[in-house]
């Protein structure tokens, strides 16, 4: 049992650098992160960007990771900052957590019986 717990932890010690990665390797330009936190179980992303077409993209491509469930849009806001229009945004992501697999049993397999030639 603390070989499996071991294992288990090893596993979930660089999920930080996973969800990082991800994000990095899922966000369009002109979209930007002000603010992510993580909690054990859900990741909270703050950001800004352009237009909401590049939230529906950001939301699509998470959604398209192996390690993110179902986006959450909490609220998307439209500001003016010196002339310039932005929208500031809130996302909930559900996070899964990379899962130890059980070996795999050997199955009990009956003596196999010579073949005879004729």
């Amino acid at each position: 049992m603390k070989i499996n717990l071991i294992k288990q932890l090893k596993l979930n010690q660089d999920i930080a650098v996973k969800i990082m990665d991800e994000i990095n390797r899922r966000i369009p330009d002109y979209l930007w992160l002000k603010q992510a936190s993580y909690d054990g179980q859900i990741l909270k992303i703050k950001g800004e960007a352009i237009s909401n077409n590049l939230i529906a993209d950001f939301i699509t491509n998470l959604e398209h990771s192996d390690i993110f469930g179902q986006v959450n849009l909490i609220d998307s806001t439209q500001k003016t900052e010196g002339g310039a229009v932005y929208l500031e945004f809130n996302l909930t992501v559900p996070v899964k957590k990379p899962q130890l697999t059980p070996p795999p049993t050997p199955q009990s397999q009956a003596p196999s019986k010579p073949t005879r030639r004729r």
